[in-house]
């Protein structure tokens, strides 16, 4: 039946009966209550800020249409935990959503960096650097993304130290460890199936482009 499909497209949505992902709502707010290691009296606080999110339309794709129950995949899931590391640093959810937004393509290669040493088990890990003070700079003037992807291997901030006195590092390959071992231990997914869901989330963002949805 695979054979049949067309494009890597048609399989995503195929593979939506087969396997886990996406996630649901619900189990979408457990995952990231493990991961954070919040006490299940803060689901009502979680999803309020899941809401808030989905309000500012991110992440872009998850909301299927109004009536419809939004669903998450291995990416999405991603893109709202770098959201919530954002908030770890003080960041206010709209500038979050503004940063990532506006630094879209740097995002998407982070997750794809985090994606090649995931799957070829590799001994380093993916970096998303971001400097918040360049996002008041750059919002409709055309300036430099406010988010650079670097690996601990190769470390390099290049001219941005130049560019203000401060910038957060967000180890992305944590963070998709931590996404994969909160849905294992929920029995929500497997490794295989989400690596394919996350392969298949990432060619098609690639492809159309994450904040044109």
């Amino acid at each position: 039946m695979l054979r049949a499909l067309s494009s890597d497209k048609h399989i995503l949505l195929f593979l939506e009966v087969l396997l886990s992902f996406p996630l649901a709502h619900g189990d979408l707010l457990s995952v990231l209550l493990k991961i954070y290691g919040l006490p299940e009296t803060n689901r009502v606080a979680m999803r309020g800020r899941l809401q808030h999110a989905q309000k500012m339309g991110f992440p872009p794709g998850a909301n299927t249409g109004k009536g419809r129950p939004a669903k998450y995949h291995a990416g999405e899931v991603l893109a709202l935990g770098l959201m919530f590391e954002l908030f770890q640093f003080g960041i206010t959810p709209e500038r979050a959503v503004s940063l990532l937004q506006y630094s879209a393509k740097q995002t998407i290669d982070a997750f794809n960096v985090a994606y090649d040493i995931f799957k070829r088990k590799l001994h380093d890990r993916a970096f998303a650097i971001v400097f918040p003070q360049e996002l008041d700079r750059a919002l409709g003037k055309g300036g430099s993304p406010a988010l650079i992807v670097t690996t601990s291997s190769g470390f390099f901030l290049g001219d941005r130290m130049e560019r203000g006195p401060r910038f957060a590092a967000v180890n992305v390959s944590a963070l998709l460890d931590d996404v994969l071992e909160a849905a294992q231990s929920l029995d929500l997914t497997t490794r295989e199936e989400f690596r394919e869901d996350l392969r298949l989330w990432l060619l098609e963002r690639g492809e159309d482009g994450w904040w044109l949805q």
